[in-house]
């Protein structure tokens, strides 16, 4: 069952989102100036090294791991 943490903000249970690949720690200079590809922790991303890359469910640790889908639709098959 998908459900939110405790102290999670700015988000509901259903809200459609997209996780983003790399891994990255939000706190050093490339984080803080949106690079954060460049982040030393940013060398593993999902389902490389860490679970979630084809997963139904995948666990965050951080809300600035989740960008919000305002029009896209998540589930749309494509051309």
């Amino acid at each position: 069952m998908a459900s939110l943490g405790a102290g999670v903000s700015g988000f509901a249970e259903g809200d459609p989102v997209a996780v983003i690949s790399p891994s990255s720690c939000g706190h050093c200079r490339f984080c803080i100036r949106g690079e954060d590809n460049n982040c030393a922790d940013s060398l593993v991303g999902r389902g490389y090294g860490r679970d979630g890359g084809l997963a139904a469910f995948v666990l965050v640790s951080s809300p600035r791991e989740l960008v919000k889908l305002t029009t896209l639709d998540p589930w749309w098959p494509g051309p």
